[in-house]
């Protein structure tokens, strides 16, 4: 019989310890004043950017609460790509909506925001709403760039 302790953590557990971990030293570094307002920024960003929709959501808020108290929120970008066309998700992580750009083959940009300020939890209901949207892109055949 397998115990928890004998069973490896799945690959999102690891990359959820590692990135509090990373996170940790980097809040740490910046609280005793070896790391700049701006390096702290510029990291949380660089993090949230690569573990985006792979992490849990409790740290993506972590992230996302401390980029804040910073400056500026962390925006999230992807861009995907299908035969004649191009999509934009646009995510700034402390607001309710989030903007969707569809650009056709050789023709304009063409914006459509999400917004999802009257629900219980707006920012919370935002991001659900930008990865699920995010999935049915690449169920449909869109591809990351």
């Amino acid at each position: 019989m397998t115990t928890d302790v004998d069973t490896p953590p799945t690959i999102k557990e690891e990359l959820n310890r590692k990135t509090l971990e990373s996170l940790s030293e980097m809040a740490n570094s910046h609280d005793k004043g070896m790391m700049s307002d701006e390096a702290f920024y510029q990291s949380l960003t660089a993090i949230n950017l690569v573990t985006c929709g792979l992490i849990d959501d409790d740290v993506t808020d972590w992230i996302s609460e401390h980029a804040s108290q910073n400056g500026e929120p962390v925006v999230m970008r992807r861009v995907f790509r299908t035969k004649g066309m191009l999509v934009i998700m646009k995510r700034v992580m402390t607001e309710d909506s989030f903007v969707m750009t569809k650009i056709s083959d050789g023709g304009e940009p063409k914006d459509s925001v999400k917004s999802f300020e009257d629900a219980d939890d707006p920012t919370k209901t935002s991001h659900v709403a930008y990865l699920k949207l995010i999935s049915q892109l690449l169920e449909r055949g869109f591809v990351e760039v």
